[in-house]
């Protein structure tokens, strides 16, 4: 039996190839078996069930990732990016034509790094803008507030314990328990003097119309400036943050460090790996236009696909079961 050991750091990685063969077998009996189940989709979810037994059952059906697949599909609210290569991948299986990347001495951050974080930011906004429901009276307008410091303050650990205090102060001033607390995405940046300050995206705080005059929000902050700037409706919307993930705004203090923070509970991505399911909707969305496609040649010789779609409320609601019950 053929086998392969390459070392990644302090242990060896084993990979049979014999297993691929196993493999692609075991994802066709899953395939079938989704197929019957999809089949039955309108008895899925009766209405005689409760909401945590709905959510049960549909993470049990559309969120288990199979070993192998063709796509993979991400949905960050009204935006779908969809992945395809032309060979199966799958979580256990490595290539073995990689080229190793080797040791560097020279401590850096690397432009995938900060491709990830705009991709990650970008999609955790997505997922979030517009979801909060206000009382009765509709949903919650983001805003965009920029927080600073009339004070030096340039280590990060320290801004980000006033920061911490901040939003601690903020959901005491509110009444918020901890399932409802502030729903935010904050990033950090520095300015040319090294001073630290926030970019940030509210997502579920009530209008801050006559911010500037109250002052409001500026003295629960209380370590400086306070700037608001409600959110209008944009395919872009994203863009207000990620413009701040770029190479030249990157500061070597976030090597090693979070380039960006998050509430506790915040909304995430939804991942479609699963095959049937992943074609079906890749059908669906073939009846919309795409935003953007491309496509990417990989050396090990796969070819992966990808197109991204903006869809508005209705037709997400058309696309049915590809959104979990709420």
């Amino acid at each position: 039996m053929v086998q392969v050991q390459k070392r990644m750091k302090s242990y060896f990685v084993v990979i049979n190839f014999y297993h691929y063969d196993d493999l692609i077998n075991r994802t066709l009996k899953e395939k079938n078996t989704m197929k019957k189940k999809i089949e039955n989709l309108d008895g899925m979810f009766p209405s005689e069930q409760s909401l945590k037994e709905k959510q049960q059952d549909y993470e049990k059906v559309f969120l288990k990732k199979p070993r192998l697949s063709h796509y993979k599909i991400i949905k960050s609210g009204n935006v779908f990016e969809v992945y395809h290569s032309k060979h199966p991948v799958g979580r256990n299986l490595m290539s073995s034509n990689r080229p190793s990347k080797g040791k560097s001495h020279k401590k850096k951050i690397h432009a995938n790094s900060i491709r990830r974080a705009r991709n990650n930011v970008a999609r955790i906004i997505n997922s979030n803008v517009w979801r909060y429901k206000y009382l009765d009276q509709g949903v919650y307008t983001p805003q965009f507030i920029t927080l600073t410091f009339r004070e030096n303050v340039t280590r990060i650990s320290v801004a980000n314990y006033y920061f911490n205090k901040f939003i601690k102060r903020l959901n005491y001033q509110l009444g918020l328990k901890k399932r409802d607390n502030i729903q935010y995405i904050n990033i950090i940046e520095f300015q040319k003097n090294g001073r630290v300050h926030f970019h940030a995206i509210f997502f579920n705080l009530f209008l801050l119309k006559n911010e500037r005059k109250d002052r409001w929000l500026a003295n629960i902050w209380s370590h400086g400036f306070i700037e608001v700037e409600p959110l209008k409706k944009s395919k872009n919307i994203a863009g207000y943050l990620t413009k701040y993930l770029t190479k030249d705004t990157i500061d070597e203090r976030l090597l090693t460090k979070k380039k960006y923070y998050c509430s506790r509970g915040i909304k995430r991505p939804l991942i479609i790996n699963e095959e049937v399911l992943a074609d079906q909707l890749v059908m669906k969305l073939g009846n919309y236009e795409r935003e953007y496609s491309t496509e990417h040649k990989l050396p090990n010789g796969n070819v992966i696909n990808y197109a991204t779609y903006i869809l508005e409320d209705e037709e997400v609601n058309e696309l049915g079961y590809f959104t979990p019950p709420v």
